[in-house]
């Protein structure tokens, strides 16, 4: 079977399954760990985690550089934003 898109439905659960292990990963570290103001640095490239980013919410907050390599740095909601 094919979506809209031209992906496999077992595609689409494989990046729905990916969007839920993130959540409960941002939700455990925010509760846990103190860390509720995350961000992701992904390469401009990077396509596939820059829409994962975007339909958990996050936005891109400027253009930066790690270890001297262009990215992009997103900003995610805070957990208890993303929950409202």
């Amino acid at each position: 079977l094919r979506d809209e898109s031209g992906g496999g439905v077992a595609e689409e659960v494989k990046v729905l399954e990916e969007a839920g292990a993130a959540l409960a990963a941002r939700a455990y570290a925010a509760r846990h760990q103190g860390l509720d103001a995350v961000i992701s640095y992904i390469v401009p490239d990077n396509t596939r985690s820059a829409a994962l980013a975007a339909r958990l919410g996050a936005v891109i907050e400027r253009d930066g550089t790690v270890m001297g390599h262009a990215c992009k740095v997103w900003r995610h909601p805070h957990v208890a934003e993303a929950a409202a």
